[in-house]
């Protein structure tokens, strides 16, 4: 029974990783297989948000300023197109996950406001 649970295991290790290197390599070499990314800004009652499309599926949907605690909105469309573009450059450039740092943000001179 223990040696069963170990084989079990361990396959389920091996494909989670093989599962994880092949996102990572798809998303990586995606100009190779001509996905196409494109930003839309939109904005709701609270303030502004970027969406980031990979052939017209939504990748990512940011309706906060990332890596700012609390509830901190985009309070301008270019404030928004901002971060969104600096994500969508990172996607391209193969930076997986593209997360942005608090010195980026700072860095952007957004308006930051609760």
């Amino acid at each position: 029974m223990k040696k069963h649970k170990i084989y079990i295991v361990s396959f389920l290790t091996i494909a989670l990783a093989v599962v994880g290197l092949n996102l990572v390599i798809f998303l990586t070499n995606r100009d190779n297989v001509g996905l196409e990314e494109s930003l839309v800004i939109t904005q709701n009652d609270k303030g502004w948000i970027y969406e980031i499309y990979v052939d017209e599926k939504l990748l990512i949907k940011q309706e906060t300023i990332p890596a700012i605690s609390g509830e901190c909105y985009f309070e301008n469309k270019g404030d928004a197109e901002k971060i969104g573009y600096l994500v969508l450059d990172k996607l391209k450039n193969g930076v997986v996950p593209p997360t942005v740092s608090f010195q980026e943000i700072m860095s952007s001179n957004i308006i930051i406001s609760n």
